[in-house]
């Protein structure tokens, strides 16, 4: 029986007896058992796929970054494509066995596709036959390219042809399948994924060098005032007296005795020959018990001469009032018989007798130093009134 498709082409179908015999019972049996098998097997695959979606997607979340698990996305992208394939074939081989189409079920299990009546011969050089032979390659998308790329008649890798709009080139709604069109080129980058988690803290780094010191803040306000603290204990002895000093003054009742003429009621004499002053006293206040140790540092001698016991740095200072009417007078301050300092004073007129002379300086002494006061000009009038003439030092250190 022959039937035409199309101008020019026709198909050859062998006469197959429709009574089922006791062998080919078996064989349908087989056949069963195969196919629930490979049900079986497509929904293991179906599980594996959602495993590998599962994990494919904790990869992309957590790895990002790492070339590795880019590398093992697309191993896992190529086998999902792959298990997919062979989920396509599984569902045409189920439709097929649906609607009856032993044929087909016999290609995918033993890779040979529907035979012949036993002992009947394939007609030679026909070579559009419905009959596969061969490697037994099935309708996969690669088929259907080349069936598509060949104007569409069908076309195989292994010899084998099928019309174009034959059942496994149709959905289940009878609609013509399109071919698998080539790899397009890889879609743009997808969304950056989650932030990972944060890794453990490093180990704290080496301290930084010393900064500048900053400039003085502004001083704060004084605090209050603690409580008293108890009394310390007392200290050593220190000295009776901050300084040491001395004063001598003009001792006019000895003046009195030792002058002569109608002056010597006024405590006037007249230095001669030597020209040193003798006539000296403490002064009043020296003589109180509470400088008693003070006055001990300092002896006064009957020549005049005042002697220093402790050394140091002193102030020496000495005036003279003098009653006469000559040009010149004056006095000096010699010290161990050294003039140390001097004074000297000149009469304005005859009739202006009274004037005064003073002087002083700051010399070091050592122990028992010697202190005079002499006139420098003999044979003058000084007056000796305690106010008026006197002499001192104070010790500075």
């Amino acid at each position: 029986m022959s039937t035409e498709f199309s101008p020019g082409h026709s198909v050859t179908v062998a006469k197959v007896d429709c009574e089922p015999s006791k062998s080919q019972a078996n064989a349908c049996e087989s056949r069963c058992c195969h196919t629930a098998e490979r049900i079986f097997t497509m929904f293991a695959l179906v599980i594996l796929c959602g495993w590998v979606s599962a994990l494919t997607f904790l990869l992309q979340a957590n790895q990002k970054n790492d070339d590795a698990t880019r590398a093992l996305l697309s191993s896992l992208q190529e086998q999902q494509l792959r298990t997919e394939g062979e989920l396509r074939d599984l569902r045409e081989l189920l439709g097929s066995y649906i609607t009856g189409d032993e044929g087909i079920i016999d290609d995918f299990i033993t890779g040979t596709g529907p035979k012949s009546q036993q002992g009947s011969e394939q007609p030679k050089g026909d070579t559009n036959t419905w009959l596969w032979e061969g490697d037994g390659n099935h309708d996969t998308g690669e088929t259907r390219e080349k069936r598509d790329d060949a104007g569409g008649e069908m076309q195989s890798d292994g010899g084998a042809t099928r019309p174009k709009g034959h059942k496994k080139d149709r959905d289940k709604k009878g609609k013509e399948r399109k071919g698998r069109g080539k790899k397009g080129p890889p879609g743009p980058p997808g969304p950056p994924g989650p932030p990972g988690i944060a890794g453990l803290q490093g180990p704290p780094g080496q301290p930084g060098r010393d900064g500048l010191n900053g400039n003085d803040g502004n001083p704060g306000q004084p605090g209050p005032k603690g409580d008293m603290g108890e009394k310390g204990a007392p200290g050593e002895q220190g000295p009776k007296f901050a300084a040491t000093a001395a004063h001598f003054i003009g001792d006019f009742d000895k003046a009195v005795r030792a002058g002569k003429g109608n002056r010597r009621q006024y405590g006037e004499v007249t230095v001669g020959k030597g020209g040193e002053i003798h006539y000296w006293d403490f002064a009043e206040w020296m003589k109180l018990p509470e400088y008693s140790e003070m006055r001990q540092q300092f002896s006064l001698n009957t020549d005049g001469n005042i002697t220093v016991k402790e050394a140091g740095l002193y102030y020496i200072y000495s005036q003279v009032l003098y009653y006469d009417s000559s040009k010149f007078m004056g006095h000096a301050i010699y010290v161990n018989g050294t003039k140390y300092l001097s004074c000297t004073q000149t009469t304005v007129a005859p009739d202006a007798k009274y004037n005064s002379c003073y002087t002083g300086g700051v010399i070091a002494l050592t122990s028992q130093s010697r202190i005079a006061v002499k006139i420098i000009y003999l044979d003058r009038i000084i007056n000796m009134h305690p106010d008026s003439t006197f002499v001192g030092l104070v010790k500075l250190a």
